[in-house]
């Protein structure tokens, strides 16, 4: 395994399918963001009586279809 940033996901909705947080961790030495890096959005549309679109996104999100044999471990 690269030496890479993973990510403990806390309540971010798209760590099931970020590479950072479903990548094999090493024992000792593994780097961490301290705080889920992702941003939440909220768009309203006055006329539609105030009903809007929540977007979420990271910066440093890694797709986890670009790694095969990936799958979440609920043990992160």
């Amino acid at each position: 395994m690269s030496d890479i940033s993973a990510c403990k996901g806390g309540f971010c909705p798209l760590k099931l399918n970020c590479h950072r947080y479903t990548c094999p961790k090493e024992e000792l030495g593994q780097s961490y963001f301290q705080d889920p890096p992702f941003k939440m959005s909220f768009m309203f549309d006055e006329n539609l009586d105030n009903l809007g679109v929540v977007t979420t996104a990271c910066p440093f999100f890694w797709n986890n279809q670009d790694f095969k044999n990936e799958r979440p471990n609920p043990e992160n």
